[in-house]
This record gives C-alpha cells, structure tokens and sequence, in this order.
C-alpha cells in the first residue's frame, strides 16, 4: 500500500483522493475562466444553473400500456416495428430477450424474464429467436 508520511503521522494515499478531486474540482473553474476568458463569478452562475437544472427530476409520462403477463415471441420484423411502435405511443418499457434455441444460457435465463415478465404488467416483454 502506498502511503504518505508527514513526520508521525502515515496517510494511505487512497484516503487523500477525496481531497485531491474537491481542490480539482475549484481549480477546474478557475482554469476554464483562464480559458475562456470569462470572469469566475460568469462561469460559477453558469455551474450553478447547469447544476440546477440536471438536479431536477424529469417529468415521466404515464404509461397507458397494460400486459398480462406474457413474454411475446416475435416472428418477424413487421411484427417487431408494430410492437415497437405501440410501446413508444402508450409509454411503456420494453425489455427484449434475443435469444436461440441452441444458446444453453439464452435458455437458462427464460424463465427468471418469465417472471420478470409477470411482475411487471407496465411494460412489454418480448423474446426474438435469432
């Protein structure tokens, strides 16, 4: 382990790493407002705004989509885009399993997205045989 002694007092280097990234993080405005040639007060409103604004929850739309439960196999690609197309109007989830019928762990794992398939009636679930 690498460690940093100042006189008796040993610091694993990891620990300093939180530090290291804060004293970075200030620096990083100051060298962009170098940069750029904006004042620091310009870009640290401007960090400030960004930060507001990712911070903030999205509004998600209802779904309006209903399962009941089933894994739908799709035969081909007409039936693929329709599915496709439906589940973005209605706003639902859409979870694919691409499997194969040779693929042991394609098999293995059709059951627990049966399941998954049961447990969540808001989104679409369907299994393409590649």
């Amino acid at each position: 382990m690498v460690v940093i002694c100042l006189g008796p007092v040993c610091i694993p280097i990891w620990a300093l790493l939180p530090v290291v990234m804060t004293f970075f993080a200030k620096l990083r405005t100051y060298f962009m407002a170098w940069w750029t040639g904006r004042s620091y007060e310009e870009l640290s409103k401007a960090q400030t705004k960004v930060d507001t604004h990712t911070n903030a929850k999205p509004q998600q739309q209802e779904s309006t989509l209903k399962t009941d439960g089933e894994v739908l196999q799709v035969k081909d690609v007409a039936e693929w885009d329709k599915l496709v197309a439906e589940t973005k109007t209605n706003g639902g989830a859409l979870f694919v399993d691409f499997t194969a019928t040779w693929c042991g762990p394609c098999q293995k794992i059709a059951p627990k997205f049966q399941s998954l398939a049961k447990d969540n009636l808001k989104a679409r679930f369907l299994k393409v045989d590649i």
